[in-house]
């Protein structure tokens, strides 16, 4: 085994010992492709190892603030859902049917996670918007809807899920654009592909 690789392997192990990794961040210890046993880098200079750790390291780590801030839009999300779904649930007492997104919005609670992209966050968003819609369509049916306890309730927590989702949706985006940009600088550009790095899609700024 190459010192290259040895160095690489030494590294990974002592990252073990030291963490409790996830699925999804272990597969950052493997070692990238250039290193791997039989590869024509295999005896890469040693240095140049220590400054792939650092640079992996790096790009990892803003990888991570990415994902947390992306859990967080997740959170925030599904608080709104969880308002919404009241809502509909509230409509069912004066139209005697249940309304027909009340199915699909409580099953797209929860299922924002770090490694989620922004295509998600804005289908379930757009699924929280419909829903919305259909609670005015009814309140237009029936006035008494908007003097209800629990709808003021309710409308009070959604506004206040939004300015809150606004938020996360800005700090996402900050993390992303920092990770972005880190990708696409050299010399770090040269092996991020190589370590498993991708580009992070940013959230639309006009949601929610």
């Amino acid at each position: 085994m190459s010192r290259s690789l040895t160095l690489w392997k030494r590294r990974c192990g002592a990252q073990r010992n030291e963490h409790e990794l996830s699925a999804d961040t272990e597969r950052y210890l493997y070692p990238p492709l250039f290193l791997r046993e039989g590869s024509m880098y295999e005896d890469v200079c040693p240095d140049l190892v220590v400054w792939a750790i650092v640079e992996e390291r790096k790009l990892r780590a803003m990888d991570s603030g990415a994902g947390k801030a992306m859990q967080q839009v997740g959170v925030r999300l599904a608080a709104c859902l969880d308002a919404v779904a009241a809502l509909l649930d509230l409509t069912w007492d004066y139209t005697a049917r249940q309304a027909p997104q009340a199915e699909t919005v409580r099953s797209g609670q929860g299922v924002i996670v770090s490694a989620s992209q922004a295509a998600d966050v804005t289908a379930q968003e757009a699924l929280a918007l419909d829903a919305l819609r259909y609670v005015e369509t009814v309140a237009v049916q029936y006035p008494a809807l908007r003097s209800d306890a629990a709808y003021i309730r309710a409308m009070a927590a959604i506004d206040c899920g939004r300015q809150m989702l606004r938020s996360s949706h800005q700090q996402y985006n900050d993390a992303a654009e920092r990770f972005n940009a880190a990708l696409r600088r050299m010399p770090a550009r040269l092996i991020a592909g190589l370590m498993g790095f991708r580009p992070r899609t940013l959230l639309p700024d006009d949601r929610p």
